[in-house]
């Protein structure tokens, strides 16, 4: 049985679907003369060479059997999807540097990417790689670049706004899934972004195009050399964009506010044992701040590290780059308000807890933030790491807890069941409890469970 995606339905060249288990790609005859171009010229294997764009081989298969089948494609599979509500700034930047390069090489073998959503990108072995291999087609010189505008909708000017206003770029995502127009933009910059050519050209001048061509006027005339100015000044504009984040109390968690160094070291030692005698290929690390502890994980193991602070997330990303570890996949995530499902009912994006179940959650440093930060019962919390782990690494911090305290300091204490023993009954319920062992330093425990 072949199903369709949910998210795969927009573009008449073809659409992906799953059969048994594995992602195939149904290209349509209404394609035929673009893919064969591109194969002709080579782009297909220049962009995957350059590592732009996500392998993919022919299938002989036919699995759907419809009157305008062309091709079958195998894409390599991804073990883990994210989305653009769920990046860092880095991720984001980079994202739309992957898309510029990919164009203009596409630009070279005489095609053009049809459309430029981050929805396309997906984090491949720690690089930004586009996975629509029909996003391509046969480039007209005397036409403009119909993605332009929403290049710039959903890339270049939520970067803009992230840079200049310092706001986290996963929030504008999810605030604005469809971009953000120019003029929205231009209402949004502060005075001083005027002064950047690019931003004026890209920016202010489009908000006032857009609004004379609602008037009726005519489109300007295009050529390539034109583009290839464009596409150079989108590129040259995005990559001098910093992160500016806003200070918080979790972005320097490990330097500053953490017990001690007796207790960090105790921890990564005995955090070590134990994922030394654990079986696991899938952890999701919650609470991951700056994945200190997710890099302890075996490197043949997909790793997922979340944490709603964005800074720490592009402090691990940028940490991930520059050392060429591919194996740990960092999202911005809020474990109280996780990403939901999106799109046409829902379903074209999944909520981010439907996508996997995890051989291993780590649970570090965490309870204490949301159970009493956020006032979630540990019933709650026994029964959330239960339904998305089958073993589990969780610290314990008792109420008296330096940090636990500072929590409390300016507000009553209405956590009358947060203590050891409430904790332990709750987890019982769904899991064995194999082993407490203390951390030094502290007065905390790292417990390990297994799932009943």
């Amino acid at each position: 049985m072949s199903e369709q995606h949910e998210s795969s339905f927009r573009d008449p060249a073809g659409y992906i679907y799953k059969h048994e288990g594995t992602f195939y790609r149904f290209v349509t005859d209404h394609y035929t003369k673009d893919y064969d171009f591109a194969q002709k010229t080579g782009l297909f294997t220049e962009a995957v060479k350059q590592r732009l764009l996500l392998p993919f081989s022919e299938s002989s298969e036919q699995h759907i059997k419809k009157a305008d089948f062309y091709k079958t494609l195998l894409p390599d599979q991804l073990p883990f999807l994210t989305y653009p509500r769920e990046w860092c700034f880095a991720q984001y930047k980079g994202a739309a540097l992957t898309t510029l390069k990919l164009n203009q090489l596409a630009l070279s073998k005489g095609m053009i990417l049809k459309d430029a959503t981050p929805l396309n990108i997906q984090l491949v072995r720690g690089r930004c790689v586009w996975i629509d291999h029909l996003s391509f087609e046969i480039y007209d010189g005397k036409k403009p670049w119909i993605a332009y505008r929403q290049f710039c909708e959903m890339f270049l000017n939520p970067l803009l706004i992230a840079s200049y206003c310092r706001l986290d770029i996963n929030r504008l995502s999810a605030a604005y899934p469809n971009g953000i127009s120019a003029a929205q933009t231009a209402a949004l910059l502060p005075f001083k972004s005027r002064f950047n050519i690019h931003v004026q050209l890209h920016v202010f001048l489009q908000a006032k195009v857009q609004k004379k061509r609602k008037e009726g006027n005519k489109q300007a005339v295009f050529s390539r050399e034109k583009l290839e100015r464009v596409l150079d000044s989108l590129k040259t504009c995005i990559q001098s964009l910093i992160y500016r984040p806003v200070q918080t109390v979790w972005s320097d968690y490990y330097e500053e506010t953490i017990l001690s160094k007796d207790y960090l070291e105790d921890k990564k030692r005995i955090l070590s044992e134990h994922l030394n005698e654990l079986h696991y290929q899938t952890v999701f690390d919650a609470g991951c701040n700056d994945g200190t502890f997710s890099l302890l994980c075996k490197k043949d193991a997909l790793v997922v590290s979340a944490d709603g602070d964005a800074s720490c997330i592009n402090r691990l990303y940028e940490h991930l780059k520059e050392n060429k570890i591919e194996h740990v996949n960092p999202v911005v995530l809020d474990l109280m308000q996780p990403t939901g499902g999106m799109g046409w009912d829902n379903r074209e994006q999944d909520a981010f807890f439907a996508r996997k179940e995890y051989d291993l959650i780590l649970a570090l440093a965490l309870m204490h933030h949301i159970c009493i930060g956020k006032n979630l019962p540990f019933t709650k919390l026994a029964a959330f790491l239960a339904a998305h782990g089958r073993q589990v690494l969780i610290e314990y911090i008792p109420k008296d807890d330096p940090k636990v305290v500072e929590l409390l300091r300016n507000r009553p204490d209405i956590f009358y069941a947060y203590d050891r023993y409430h904790f332990e009954q709750s987890f019982d319920v769904y899991f064995r409890l194999e082993k407490a062992t203390p951390i030094g330093g502290s007065r905390r425990l790292l417990y390990k469970m297994i799932r009943k």
